[in-house]
């Protein structure tokens, strides 16, 4: 779920408790000033933010949880 209020990306369980959130409205891979939408495919979650010009790309897995960035201010950034 976008939570545009706290400029977060929510997951939550089936019955819709929150189990883990990430995002800001600082500085850094989570940072989104104005998110927009957010999809899930393979593993991966798609975060597009209208301010920034970007759609960042996160995984599940903890080890790496930040891919990548697209967009007009990112280009393509990996880590």
């Amino acid at each position: 779920m976008a939570d545009r209020g706290r400029h977060a990306v929510i997951i939550l369980d089936q019955k819709g408790k929150e189990v883990l959130s990430f995002g800001s409205n600082g500085k850094g891979p989570s940072y989104f000033p104005r998110l927009t939408s957010i999809d899930s495919s393979s593993g991966k979650i798609y975060v597009s933010d209208y301010f920034i010009d970007e759609i960042k790309v996160f995984n599940f897995l903890p080890a790496k949880p930040y891919e990548a960035a697209f967009g007009e201010t990112a280009m393509v950034t990996e880590k």
